[in-house]
């Protein structure tokens, strides 16, 4: 999770540099959504909840993050949803759990300061 925010922090000042981001962003969704898919189903329960509460905002800053026509952002989104169904495919209490968890707090948030963002 450290490494998708350092990434997702970065300042673009070019567009080969605006590719290189999506690329490594590519390489790093891909990677993670292959050691969740080898992650055995019976890991502890808190191993799982933090690794939801950590990584879960992540991925959906990108499922978010989508710009009409751009090829990258669409690769970005699907990857990202990829990565969301193998983490749930293996914890899925905890995605549960934390999705029930933030409806509860929007519920009782006004619009205003909502956080939608995981």
């Amino acid at each position: 999770t450290n490494i998708l925010k350092n990434v997702n922090n970065m300042r673009i000042f070019s567009e080969a540099a605006e590719k290189n981001l999506y690329l490594s962003q590519l390489i790093i969704l891909d990677t993670l959504e292959k050691c969740l898919a080898g992650q055995p189903k019976d890991t502890m329960r808190l191993d799982e909840t933090m690794l939801v509460k950590q990584l879960l905002p992540e991925i959906c800053h990108f499922i978010h993050t989508y710009r009409e026509g751009n090829q990258h952002a669409t690769e970005l989104r699907n990857s990202a949803s990829g990565v969301l169904f193998s983490l749930s495919c293996n914890n899925f209490n905890a995605v549960f759990s934390r999705i029930s968890t933030r409806l509860q707090e929007l519920t009782v948030c006004s619009e205003d300061n909502a956080d939608v963002h995981d």
